[in-house]
């Protein structure tokens, strides 16, 4: 995923996953909301950023 698309991920739909979200596996659905979906929002959001900056640097370099 490039630096562009991570924004946006970050800025439209880490937000909403806050609200409920919905992973999907190869054995079915699991649904979160409230505190369990923030708590994974978090963490999507943290791991995102991390590589969103790995992302510009590599970018910067070109």
């Amino acid at each position: 995923m490039d630096a562009q698309s991570l924004r946006y991920v970050l800025a439209k739909q880490v937000p909403e996953m806050r609200h409920g979200l919905t992973l999907e596996t190869t054995y079915g659905s699991l649904v979160l909301v409230g505190s369990d979906a923030a708590q994974v929002a978090e963490l999507v959001e943290k791991l995102l950023r991390a590589k969103l900056k790995r992302s510009e640097r590599e970018e910067g370099k070109r």
